[in-house]
């Protein structure tokens, strides 16, 4: 089955105070957002597609993961789920093949190839259509993985309005799978510094 994987890096941070954008600091000398997309190419996701905006220049100025496509979104302060849908977009022009799609985000360090290959797996396992992490404190949120047969709701997501809502409304159609690892996703420089001294 044929799953690309879109990764969100288009906000601004505004809780972030450390130097530069968020997705580029480093953990064990590795941008967070090289980190997540060595992951998906790991998972055999493709093509795989980051979406950039408030610091997209930043971003571009690095040289990217090979194999890594960048998409624009213009309109990226008005929200996640925008953002989420020119990824769609972006992904489906390159490979209209695409069964599903993988949903990640940049501040999401932690994530591996092993762990979306376990989402992957578990998902297709239990017949669901949508694959949500379970962080083991309650929450519940990417990476995610949506069937083909949710592109459309996708494609027409708007605002802070994500993908987290379609799951709400499908609730029979979601396979939850433990990744507390998930829960380590970076929004402030005390999140930085408590990732860090996880060693």
């Amino acid at each position: 089955m044929p799953v690309a994987a879109i990764i969100l890096a288009a906000g601004a941070g505004s809780r972030w105070q450390g130097e530069g954008p968020k997705a580029l600091a480093t953990l064990g000398g590795v941008t967070f957002v090289d980190r997540v997309a060595r992951a998906a190419l790991a998972a055999g996701l493709s093509p795989v597609v980051r979406v950039l905006g408030a610091h997209a220049a930043a971003l571009q100025a690095r040289p990217a993961v090979a194999g890594i496509a960048d998409v624009v979104h213009a309109a990226w302060a008005e929200g996640m789920g925008g953002s989420l849908a020119c990824g769609l977009t972006a992904v489906l022009e390159r490979a209209p093949e695409t069964d599903a799609v993988c949903v990640l985000l940049a501040d999401q360090p932690l994530i591996e190839g092993r762990h979306l290959l376990e989402l992957q797996t578990g998902m297709t396992a239990a017949g669901k259509t949508v694959a949500l992490c379970d962080y083991g404190d309650g929450s519940r949120g990417p990476p995610a993985i949506f069937l083909k047969q949710h592109f459309a709701a996708l494609l027409t997501l708007t605002g802070d309005a994500g993908a987290r809502q379609l799951a709400r409304s499908h609730p029979q159609e979601v396979f939850l799978h433990p990744l507390p690892a998930a829960r380590h996703d970076v929004d402030s420089l005390a999140d930085y510094t408590a990732l860090l001294a996880l060693g």
